[in-house]
């Protein structure tokens, strides 16, 4: 065998053997195509769904999900009343006794936010799919829709005071195009992701403390998207106004291979009174 053709079974070799480790990755939900962005533990992968799953997705978020008033969420800026420009639904683990998980989104203390709602079917499968995908489980989804390019999120990191420790925040976006911008808190370097229908955003702990994020405005024409943000939430409120904390183990997943199960039905794990709402 000649030199070069000694030389061109190597890479070919070579090239095979990280095919195959891509295929591995694949099998155990470690993508090969995985940008990673922030300080290291955030990534996007931009075509976990193909175009016809998210299409069909996209129908069944259309026909389940029921969205609160914008009106519900006024806001003022320079004393001018402003409406939240999406539109936004709140869902989760409702359980037996009423409860559920409390994410409190805002800064001040007399905020009172939307009841969450048991999970309609989609948004759990979706919910059980990040688990095979990233091994984090969720107990709370945000459903944010933005229907044209005047729609958006302003800067912001994630408020983590009711957040599981060292739990990161999973995006799922459906529809049309939009850019999410992380922001250096520090060097004001940005950061630039061009979210795609069927792809997942995976926003690290350490990253949310340093990076802001926000999906921008743009004088581009934009089609509808759709946006479900999954986060582990520690904090449950109950009926009466207290509040305990959930590590998250008592949350049920059903993997694909139990898809034909019926859930088991659950109590939260009162695990400590945190505080008492007034």
């Amino acid at each position: 065998m000649s030199a070069s053709s000694s030389k061109t079974l190597k890479r070919k070799k070579e090239s095979q053997s990280t095919d195959n480790d891509c295929q591995i990755d694949i099998k155990q939900h470690v993508h090969c195509q995985r940008k990673i962005l922030g300080e290291g533990d955030s990534w996007y992968e931009e075509s976990l769904f193909s175009s016809n799953e998210s299409i069909e997705i996209l129908k069944q978020l259309d026909e389940q999900i029921v969205y609160l008033p914008r009106e519900q969420f006024q806001f003022k800026i320079f004393n001018t009343i402003n409406l939240l420009p999406r539109d936004k639904a709140f869902y989760g683990d409702v359980y037996s006794d009423g409860s559920y998980p409390l994410y409190r989104y805002e800064s001040k203390k007399d905020i009172i936010y939307p009841e969450v709602k048991a999970w309609p079917p989609v948004l759990k499968r979706l919910r059980d799919r990040l688990f095979e995908i990233t091994g984090q489980k969720c107990n709370h989804c945000v459903v944010n829709q933005y229907r044209d390019n005047n729609d958006h999120i302003g800067y912001h990191f994630d408020k983590t005071r009711d957040f599981v420790n060292d739990s990161n925040v999973l995006v799922f976006s459906f529809g049309g195009e939009r850019i999410l911008r992380l922001k250096h808190n520090g060097s004001k370097i940005t950061e630039d992701i061009h979210l795609k229908s069927g792809s997942l955003f995976d926003l690290g702990w350490k990253s949310n403390s340093i990076w802001k994020h926000s999906i921008i405005k743009t004088k581009r024409s934009c089609e509808r998207r759709v946006s479900l943000t999954y986060r582990l939430i520690k904090t449950i409120l109950h009926k009466d106004g207290t509040l305990t904390e959930t590590d998250g183990s008592d949350i049920i997943i059903e993997t694909t291979a139990h898809n034909n199960s019926n859930m088991i039905e659950h109590e939260t794990k009162k695990i400590k009174v945190h505080e008492k709402s007034e």
